[in-house]
C-alpha cells in the first residue's frame, strides 16, 4: 500500500473530525479500481470494448463517482451510507 501522508486534504481537519481517514479513501480507491478492472475484463472477455470506449464520458464519470461513493461508504465502518440515486448529498452520516 501507499505511504500515508498527512496534511494532503484541503479541509483535512473537517474530514478527520467526522471520522474520515486516509485509509478509508485509500481502500475506497483500491476497491473502485478493482471493480473497474473486473468490469473491463468481463467486457473484453465478451468481445466488447472496455468501459472507457463503451460509455459516454459524462456517464462514465458519473458511474465512477457512484462506485467511489459506494466504496467510501463500504470502507467507512458504518460511518457513512449512500443516500440513493440522484440525491444530494451522495453520502449520509449514520451518526456512529
Amino acid at each position: 500500500m501507499a505511504r500515508k501522508v498527512e496534511g494532503v486534504f484541503l479541509h483535512e481537519a473537517a474530514l478527520t473530525d467526522v471520522g474520515l481517514t486516509h485509509s478509508i479513501f485509500e481502500n475506497a480507491l483500491v476497491d473502485t479500481y478493482r471493480l473497474l478492472d473486473k468490469i473491463d475484463e468481463t467486457l473484453v472477455g465478451a468481445g466488447a470494448f472496455p468501459m472507457s470506449q463503451t460509455v459516454e464520458l459524462a456517464n462514465l464519470s458519473s458511474m465512477i463517482g457512484n462506485m467511489f461513493g459506494a466504496a467510501i461508504a463500504k470502507n467507512s465502518d458504518g460511518l457513512l451510507v449512500r443516500n440513493g440515486p440522484h440525491k444530494y448529498p451522495d453520502l449520509l452520516s449514520t451518526g456512529v
